[in-house]
């Protein structure tokens, strides 16, 4: 469970895209089970399962994206860490630098872990999730086209 900003957003993020590809999985396996779908049915589910291919790739890119923004974290660290510990020139003689910059440091850390751990835990389980759902959804849907056309050739 996420516990920064960032973290809940990327995790509320993948939620909703593996959450879509489940809904669509749902209504495919129902409209299996009773037999309702129709030839047309069936077409705009395909190409909506078509479009919901995109969405692991989205969901790759958006990890990808978060990756880099973890490496701007790493960037920032390394700054703070080294100016934390210079010590300022004042007219009373070289000061201790003040704890401003340990404390952005501790904050840019806090947001770096948090999203690393949302990426490598949640982000790879959600891709896998979601190519599991597309693979079964479009399964259902090819075996739901060859009843429906034997259904009508014969």
């Amino acid at each position: 469970m996420a516990k920064t900003i960032l973290g809940k957003e990327l995790e509320k993020y993948l939620q909703e895209k593996v959450e879509g590809i489940f809904a669509l999985e749902a209504k495919i396996a129902v409209g299996a089970y009773e037999g309702t779908l129709t030839r047309e049915d069936i077409e705009k589910l395909s190409k909506t399962l078509n479009n919901k291919t995109e969405t692991v790739e989205d969901i790759k890119k958006q990890l990808d994206s978060s990756e880099k923004i973890v490496k701007g974290f790493d960037f920032t660290i390394g700054g703070y860490e080294k100016t934390a510990f210079i010590p300022i020139a004042t007219p009373a003689g070289p000061q201790p630098s003040p704890a401003i910059p340990l404390l952005i440091r501790e904050k840019t850390k806090e947001q770096a872990d948090d999203l690393k751990e949302v990426v490598k835990e949640q982000g790879k389980s959600a891709i896998k999730q979601a190519l599991e759902g597309l693979k079964s959804a479009r399964k259902t849907l090819t075996d739901l086209r060859d009843k429906v056309t034997n259904k009508e050739a014969t």
